[in-house]
């Protein structure tokens, strides 16, 4: 049986302002010298950098369980 998604649950990603948001994102994860190229190759392909690109533009507040690691290379985190 299939069940419909709410419209409120989808949030449009082709508005000018989310594109822009997006982008910014991941500009600054490709240029930050920290990331290995697979962990920014990761970060671009999962949904993670539109989630900061929703909370830019729309402001809403998201938590993750994720914990700073300043020196970590392997994985862009969102603390």
């Amino acid at each position: 049986m299939t069940e419909r998604v709410p419209v409120r649950f989808v949030v449009p990603v082709d508005t000018g302002a989310m594109v822009r948001a997006c982008t910014d994102v991941m500009t600054w994860v490709q240029r930050n010298p920290t990331y290995f190229d697979h962990s920014r190759a990761k970060f671009a392909a999962d949904a993670d950098g539109w989630l900061v690109a929703d909370a830019r533009v729309h402001g809403p507040v998201f938590v993750t369980d994720e914990q700073r690691a300043p020196a970590s290379r392997g994985e862009v985190r969102l603390p």
